[in-house]
Protein backbone atom coordinates (compact mmCIF):
# COMPACT_ATOMS: atom_id res chain seq x y z
CA UNK A 1 0.00 0.00 0.00
CA UNK A 2 1.15 3.35 -1.22
CA UNK A 3 2.22 5.86 2.17
CA UNK A 4 -0.22 9.22 1.89
CA UNK A 5 2.02 11.66 3.44
CA UNK A 6 0.63 15.65 3.82
CA UNK A 7 2.27 18.90 4.46
CA UNK A 8 -0.25 20.19 7.01
CA UNK A 9 -1.26 23.84 7.82
CA UNK A 10 -2.28 23.21 11.40
CA UNK A 11 -2.29 20.79 13.80
CA UNK A 12 -5.80 20.79 13.22
CA UNK A 13 -5.44 19.70 9.79
CA UNK A 14 -3.27 16.95 10.63
CA UNK A 15 -5.69 15.21 13.02
CA UNK A 16 -8.48 15.85 10.33
CA UNK A 17 -6.06 13.99 7.58
CA UNK A 18 -4.49 11.45 10.06
CA UNK A 19 -8.37 10.58 10.91
CA UNK A 20 -9.05 10.41 7.49
CA UNK A 21 -6.57 7.85 6.70
CA UNK A 22 -3.23 9.87 5.78
CA UNK A 23 -0.31 7.94 6.81
CA UNK A 24 2.47 10.23 7.43
CA UNK A 25 2.21 14.02 8.64
CA UNK A 26 5.31 16.05 7.31
CA UNK A 27 6.37 18.55 9.27
CA UNK A 28 8.97 20.30 7.17
CA UNK A 29 11.72 22.77 8.56
CA UNK A 30 13.81 23.48 5.57
CA UNK A 31 14.21 27.03 4.82
CA UNK A 32 17.93 27.45 3.76
CA UNK A 33 18.07 28.39 -0.01
CA UNK A 34 14.38 27.13 -0.24
CA UNK A 35 13.09 30.23 -1.83
CA UNK A 36 16.07 31.31 -4.03
CA UNK A 37 15.91 27.73 -5.36
CA UNK A 38 12.38 27.75 -6.10
CA UNK A 39 11.25 31.53 -6.28
CA UNK A 40 7.50 32.75 -5.08
CA UNK A 41 5.06 30.41 -6.98
CA UNK A 42 6.24 27.93 -4.27
CA UNK A 43 4.28 27.62 -1.12
CA UNK A 44 7.07 27.15 1.85
CA UNK A 45 5.52 25.65 5.22
CA UNK A 46 5.95 28.27 8.40
CA UNK A 47 6.52 25.08 10.41
CA UNK A 48 8.90 25.22 13.20
CA UNK A 49 10.59 22.68 15.27
CA UNK A 50 9.22 23.93 18.46
CA UNK A 51 5.43 23.32 16.78
CA UNK A 52 6.34 19.47 16.49
CA UNK A 53 5.29 18.53 19.43
CA UNK A 54 1.88 19.34 18.46
CA UNK A 55 1.81 17.86 15.91
CA UNK A 56 2.24 15.13 17.18
CA UNK A 57 -0.22 15.17 19.85
CA UNK A 58 -2.64 16.22 16.90
CA UNK A 59 -1.77 12.67 15.31
CA UNK A 60 -0.51 10.49 17.75
CA UNK A 61 -0.83 7.56 15.82
CA UNK A 62 0.45 8.70 12.24
CA UNK A 63 4.64 8.88 11.64
CA UNK A 64 5.83 12.06 11.92
CA UNK A 65 8.10 12.65 9.30
CA UNK A 66 10.31 16.04 9.69
CA UNK A 67 12.26 17.70 6.41
CA UNK A 68 15.42 19.38 8.05
CA UNK A 69 17.60 22.16 6.67
CA UNK A 70 20.45 20.84 4.10
CA UNK A 71 23.82 19.58 5.48
CA UNK A 72 25.39 21.56 7.10
CA UNK A 73 23.13 24.18 7.78
CA UNK A 74 21.21 21.63 10.31
CA UNK A 75 22.86 21.95 13.83
CA UNK A 76 23.06 18.95 15.87
CA UNK A 77 20.67 20.60 18.76
CA UNK A 78 18.07 21.26 16.28
CA UNK A 79 18.16 17.32 15.49
CA UNK A 80 18.11 16.59 19.24
CA UNK A 81 15.27 18.90 19.48
CA UNK A 82 13.73 17.65 16.62
CA UNK A 83 14.01 13.59 17.90
CA UNK A 84 12.72 14.75 21.74
CA UNK A 85 9.57 16.41 20.30
CA UNK A 86 8.42 12.97 18.94
CA UNK A 87 9.73 13.03 15.05
CA UNK A 88 9.37 9.06 13.74
CA UNK A 89 11.95 9.61 10.39
CA UNK A 90 14.24 12.53 9.35
CA UNK A 91 14.48 13.60 5.87
CA UNK A 92 17.10 15.43 4.23
CA UNK A 93 17.39 17.93 1.82
CA UNK A 94 19.67 19.06 -1.31
CA UNK A 95 22.39 16.03 -0.76
CA UNK A 96 25.37 16.45 -2.76
CA UNK A 97 27.45 13.85 -1.35
CA UNK A 98 26.99 10.58 0.18
CA UNK A 99 29.31 11.97 3.03
CA UNK A 100 26.45 14.71 4.22
CA UNK A 101 24.10 11.38 4.89
CA UNK A 102 26.73 9.66 6.50
CA UNK A 103 26.89 12.47 8.41
CA UNK A 104 23.30 12.69 10.18
CA UNK A 105 23.30 9.20 10.20
CA UNK A 106 25.65 9.08 12.85
CA UNK A 107 24.29 11.84 14.84
CA UNK A 108 21.15 9.78 14.79
CA UNK A 109 22.73 6.68 15.60
CA UNK A 110 19.60 4.44 14.75
CA UNK A 111 17.26 6.30 16.58
CA UNK A 112 15.10 7.12 13.48
CA UNK A 113 14.91 6.30 9.95
CA UNK A 114 16.74 8.69 7.60
CA UNK A 115 15.37 9.50 3.97
CA UNK A 116 17.38 10.76 1.50
CA UNK A 117 15.32 13.60 -0.25
CA UNK A 118 16.87 12.37 -4.07
CA UNK A 119 16.07 15.97 -5.89
CA UNK A 120 19.92 17.22 -6.68
CA UNK A 121 21.48 15.47 -10.06
CA UNK A 122 24.31 15.17 -7.54
CA UNK A 123 22.79 12.79 -5.34
CA UNK A 124 20.75 11.16 -8.08
CA UNK A 125 24.32 9.87 -9.52
CA UNK A 126 25.48 8.70 -6.33
CA UNK A 127 22.26 7.15 -4.96
CA UNK A 128 24.09 3.33 -4.82
CA UNK A 129 26.20 5.10 -2.29
CA UNK A 130 23.80 6.76 -0.41
CA UNK A 131 21.41 3.69 -0.17
CA UNK A 132 24.40 1.56 1.23
CA UNK A 133 24.63 4.25 4.38
CA UNK A 134 24.10 2.25 7.40
CA UNK A 135 20.70 4.73 8.80
CA UNK A 136 19.33 5.06 5.24
CA UNK A 137 15.43 3.56 5.68
CA UNK A 138 13.93 4.82 2.93
CA UNK A 139 14.85 7.09 -0.38
CA UNK A 140 12.39 9.79 -1.71
CA UNK A 141 12.42 11.05 -5.45
CA UNK A 142 12.00 14.77 -5.42
CA UNK A 143 10.63 16.40 -8.63
CA UNK A 144 10.17 19.51 -7.88
CA UNK A 145 14.15 20.68 -7.45
CA UNK A 146 15.68 17.47 -10.01
CA UNK A 147 13.54 18.67 -12.51
CA UNK A 148 14.86 22.29 -12.42
CA UNK A 149 18.68 21.04 -11.93
CA UNK A 150 18.26 19.24 -14.88
CA UNK A 151 16.60 21.77 -16.98
CA UNK A 152 13.08 20.35 -17.46
CA UNK A 153 10.46 22.80 -18.02
CA UNK A 154 8.14 20.48 -16.16
CA UNK A 155 7.85 18.59 -12.89
CA UNK A 156 7.64 15.14 -14.51
CA UNK A 157 9.92 14.85 -17.15
CA UNK A 158 12.17 12.77 -14.49
CA UNK A 159 8.95 10.65 -14.71
CA UNK A 160 8.55 10.01 -18.43
CA UNK A 161 11.92 9.85 -19.28
CA UNK A 162 12.91 6.65 -16.97
CA UNK A 163 14.85 8.20 -14.58
CA UNK A 164 12.46 7.74 -11.93
CA UNK A 165 12.43 4.30 -12.92
CA UNK A 166 16.33 3.72 -12.60
CA UNK A 167 16.46 5.50 -9.17
CA UNK A 168 13.26 3.67 -7.67
CA UNK A 169 15.27 0.46 -9.11
CA UNK A 170 18.41 1.47 -7.38
CA UNK A 171 16.45 1.93 -4.29
CA UNK A 172 14.45 -1.58 -4.32
CA UNK A 173 18.45 -3.67 -5.23
CA UNK A 174 19.13 -2.11 -1.51
CA UNK A 175 16.69 -3.23 0.01
CA UNK A 176 15.04 0.10 0.53
CA UNK A 177 11.36 1.30 -0.09
CA UNK A 178 10.92 4.18 -2.20
CA UNK A 179 8.72 7.01 -3.18
CA UNK A 180 8.14 10.26 -5.28
CA UNK A 181 6.83 13.60 -6.08
CA UNK A 182 3.00 14.67 -5.21
CA UNK A 183 -0.49 14.01 -6.69
CA UNK A 184 -3.71 16.07 -6.49
CA UNK A 185 -6.95 14.41 -6.07
CA UNK A 186 -8.51 11.58 -8.28
CA UNK A 187 -10.05 13.23 -11.29
CA UNK A 188 -7.99 16.50 -10.81
CA UNK A 189 -5.00 17.92 -12.29
CA UNK A 190 -3.71 18.97 -16.01
CA UNK A 191 -1.75 15.45 -15.48
CA UNK A 192 -4.59 13.23 -13.80
CA UNK A 193 -3.93 12.17 -10.17
CA UNK A 194 -5.01 8.16 -11.36
CA UNK A 195 -2.32 8.35 -13.80
CA UNK A 196 0.21 9.47 -11.88
CA UNK A 197 -1.11 6.93 -8.82
CA UNK A 198 -0.98 4.08 -11.73
CA UNK A 199 3.06 4.95 -12.20
CA UNK A 200 3.20 4.82 -8.70
CA UNK A 201 1.90 1.42 -8.54
CA UNK A 202 3.59 -0.03 -11.48
CA UNK A 203 7.05 1.27 -10.13
CA UNK A 204 6.93 -0.43 -6.88
CA UNK A 205 6.90 3.05 -4.76
CA UNK A 206 5.66 3.27 -1.40
CA UNK A 207 4.80 6.94 -0.75
CA UNK A 208 3.61 10.20 -2.43
CA UNK A 209 2.88 13.44 -1.25
CA UNK A 210 -0.49 14.34 -1.34
CA UNK A 211 0.34 18.00 -2.73
CA UNK A 212 -1.23 21.55 -2.30
CA UNK A 213 -3.82 21.21 -5.00
CA UNK A 214 -5.19 18.31 -2.97
CA UNK A 215 -5.64 20.24 0.56
CA UNK A 216 -6.61 23.68 -1.47
CA UNK A 217 -9.65 23.49 -0.41
CA UNK A 218 -8.90 21.47 3.03
CA UNK A 219 -11.47 23.65 5.49
CA UNK A 220 -13.04 22.21 8.30
CA UNK A 221 -15.77 20.24 6.21
CA UNK A 222 -13.26 18.74 4.16
CA UNK A 223 -13.90 14.64 4.13
CA UNK A 224 -10.34 13.79 4.25
CA UNK A 225 -11.95 10.05 4.47
CA UNK A 226 -13.33 10.02 1.21
CA UNK A 227 -10.87 11.51 -0.74
CA UNK A 228 -8.20 8.78 0.92
CA UNK A 229 -10.98 6.10 0.21
CA UNK A 230 -11.11 7.19 -3.52
CA UNK A 231 -7.24 6.99 -3.98
CA UNK A 232 -7.39 3.56 -2.14
CA UNK A 233 -9.86 2.12 -4.72
CA UNK A 234 -8.08 3.67 -7.51
CA UNK A 235 -4.67 1.59 -5.80
CA UNK A 236 -6.28 -1.67 -5.86
CA UNK A 237 -8.04 -0.99 -9.32
CA UNK A 238 -4.51 0.00 -10.44
CA UNK A 239 -3.24 -3.06 -8.87
CA UNK A 240 -4.74 -5.58 -11.12
CA UNK A 241 -3.56 -4.33 -14.47
CA UNK A 242 -2.29 -6.66 -16.61
CA UNK A 243 1.53 -5.81 -17.13
CA UNK A 244 0.17 -4.69 -20.82
CA UNK A 245 -2.45 -2.25 -19.23
CA UNK A 246 0.24 -0.90 -17.23
CA UNK A 247 2.49 -0.21 -20.30
CA UNK A 248 -0.05 1.10 -22.17
CA UNK A 249 -0.93 3.59 -19.20
CA UNK A 250 2.77 4.22 -18.94
CA UNK A 251 3.01 5.31 -22.65
CA UNK A 252 -0.27 7.37 -21.93
CA UNK A 253 1.14 9.42 -19.57
CA UNK A 254 4.40 10.00 -21.23
CA UNK A 255 2.63 11.25 -23.78
CA UNK A 256 0.90 13.84 -21.83
CA UNK A 257 4.18 14.95 -19.99
CA UNK A 258 5.39 15.15 -23.18
CA UNK A 259 2.59 17.56 -24.04
CA UNK A 260 2.73 19.71 -21.05
CA UNK A 261 6.68 19.95 -21.17
CA UNK A 262 6.28 21.42 -24.93
CA UNK A 263 3.54 23.66 -24.07
CA UNK A 264 5.94 25.28 -20.96
CA UNK A 265 8.50 25.80 -23.51
CA UNK A 266 6.70 27.49 -25.94
CA UNK A 267 5.36 29.79 -23.71
CA UNK A 268 8.98 31.01 -22.85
Amino acid sequence: MIRLMVIPESPEMAAAAARGGVDRIFVDLERSGKFERQGGGTWISEHGVEEIARYRRAAPDATLLVRLDPWPSVAAADIERVLDQGADMLMLPMITTPGEVGALCRLVAGRAPVVPLIETVASADRLPEICAIEGVGEIFIGLNDLHRQRGDRFMFEPLADGAVERLGRIALEHGLSFGFGGMARIGRGDLPAEWILGEHVRLGSTAVILSRSFKATAGADFDWGREVGRIRDCERDLAARTPAAAERDRQRIARRIAELAAAQRAAG
